[in-house]
């Protein structure tokens, strides 16, 4: 079996979230970490209830990362997200989840031990009664983020490998 590059655990990561958000309307967040031998294996959650939570998983998976001497990690979340101007979005004033406009995304990012990147955000759409009916097939960014109108703060799930 082929070693597994950032690219692939981005995408097989983003096809097992996007099926699980369509069948079930929303989905945990999830990582998947490739190891020192080139393999996927899966770092899950229950969930976060408070920014305490949050804060501790990601302490726990940087732990885990280091012993394990993983080459590269890949989480995903629901999250929210604004569209804004790079020239004028405010990091740290503007929260996206107390913005009027804000919109729905399974958001993806992925960090290798060689300081390459991945990114996804992609959009919900849902029905008139909330269902979730798709979601967008927006790229994936590889290396930086491409788009200056798509601004995802990526606070406490970045700089796994630190």
């Amino acid at each position: 079996m082929a070693e597994k590059t950032l690219k692939d655990a981005t995408e097989v990561l983003i096809a097992v979230m996007k099926q699980t958000v369509l069948r079930k309307g929303e989905t945990l967040p999830a990582g998947l970490m490739i190891t020192k031998d080139g393999n996927l294996e899966p770092i899950l959650t229950t969930g976060f209830v408070t920014s305490g939570d949050k804060e501790s998983f990601a302490a726990r998976v940087k732990a885990i990362l280091k012993r394990e001497d993983a080459k590269a990690f890949v989480m995903g979340s629901e999250a929210w997200m604004i569209k804004r101007d790079s020239t004028t979005y405010a990091p740290g004033v503007e929260s996206p989840r107390d913005a009027v406009d804000r919109i729905e995304v399974l958001a993806v990012t992925g960090e290798d031990r060689d300081g390459n990147y991945s990114m996804a955000a992609l959009e919900f759409v849902r029905d008139e009664a909330g269902i979730v009916v798709s979601i967008t097939d927006e790229p994936v960014s590889y290396g930086k983020i491409t788009d200056p109108e798509l601004i995802l703060d990526r606070g406490t799930f970045s700089g796994w490998f630190a």
